[in-house]
């Protein structure tokens, strides 16, 4: 009883994740462009991928993965082409 409720309620918030990254990638879509420089937290870099559950950024440091929930609740700072 106490363990098969544990098991749902672990499994529904794993799953309200993964809803809420789905979603949040559609946004993302809809707003940001691969090849598009960015700083999100601390993090600055360029748009190689938007996945379905994640953003790829290609930073100073390497590649970065960030979960598409991010890029809704956090504050996106648009870095303008310095080559332009």
């Amino acid at each position: 009883g106490v363990l098969l409720g544990g098991l749902v309620l672990a499994f529904s918030l794993g799953a309200q994740s993964h809803v809420r990254d789905l979603i949040a990638s559609k946004r993302i879509q809809n707003q940001f462009q691969i090849g598009q420089h960015i700083q999100i937290l601390q993090h600055k870099g360029r748009i190689i991928a938007i996945q379905p559950q994640n953003v790829i950024l290609e930073t100073e440091q390497g590649k970065l993965c960030l979960p598409s929930r991010i890029f809704v609740d956090e504050a996106i700072h648009f870095i303008e082409d310095q080559g332009a």
